[in-house]
Order: structure tokens, then sequence, then C-alpha cells
């Protein structure tokens, strides 16, 4: 189970998980503000409502920002900055700003 699952359901449903209270459905809904549902894919939409796709998964989360940094194809070992914008431009995830960070400030290269 996610943690969007309440998200994807109230989102593709409109229902509401069993015995939340009012206060908690409305933070439910202002909640699902920043999300849509894509053909099935949970998008969240962030600055000037530009859409990137929500990655709930570890080992999904640390083979993108590895991916995005160190690959031939998709990085080569740019700053914290540079990988932050490339990962954030089609992904996101609560924490990701510091998970790049911290991975960029691992890497040994």
């Amino acid at each position: 189970m996610s943690e969007y699952d309440d998200v994807i359901s109230y989102l593709t449903r409109r229902e509401y998980p069993e015995g939340l209270s009012k206060h908690e459905k409305r933070r439910l809904r202002e909640r699902c503000e920043s999300f849509s549902v894509t053909e099935g894919v949970l998008m969240h939409k962030g600055h000037k409502g530009k859409l990137a796709r929500v990655v709930v998964d570890v080992q999904e989360k640390d083979r993108i920002v590895s991916t995005l940094h160190c690959s031939g194809v998709g990085g080569s070992h740019f700053g914290q900055s540079a990988t932050i914008a490339k990962v954030t431009d089609r992904f996101w995830w609560k924490s990701v700003t510091f998970d790049v960070r911290d991975y960029v400030r691992r890497c040994q290269v």
C-alpha cells in the first residue's frame, strides 16, 4: 500500500477512505489539488502546472538519481542543481531535493 493510495482513490473515483472525519476529508481534498491521474499514472503538478510522474518506490528513486547523475546517457556527474533539475523535470517525490543532494555529495567521482 502506497502513501498515495488515498489520493489516487479520491482523484479517480471521488471516494474517501472509511472513517475519515470532516476535517480529514478536507485535508485530503487540499492535498489532491497538487496531483492528477493521467492514464492511470499519478502525476504531481509543479511550478506553472508542469506535470511530473510521482515516484513512490525507494529502489526506483535511487535508480533514477543514479542514472541522471552518473550514466553516459543521462548524466556526466553534474552538480547538485543540475541533477535536481534533470530529475524534477520528469519525476517527483517528497524528498527529491534532499535525496539528490545527498547522492551527489556521496558520489565518489
